[in-house]
């Protein structure tokens, strides 16, 4: 069996992002129109957090948090 790796475009939509917080990581997980894209964790940084998102995801026009 083979694997596809496909890239999504999700330029100009709105992609949700849940951040759980720790110490010595985050982990994150990404919603789209309602629907799980994937989680993974990644070092505790918003840098960290940008640069996958900028390469995953396409260009981030808006990044909110509460």
């Amino acid at each position: 069996m083979s694997k596809v790796n496909q890239k999504v475009d999700y330029t100009g939509q709105t992609i949700y992002v849940g951040i759980d917080v720790h110490l010595k990581s985050w982990n994150i997980s990404l919603y789209y129109n309602g629907q799980y894209l994937t989680s993974f964790n990644q070092p505790p940084t918003t840098q960290a957090l940008v640069t996958y998102l900028q390469g995953r995801c396409g260009d981030l026009q808006n990044i909110l948090y509460f």
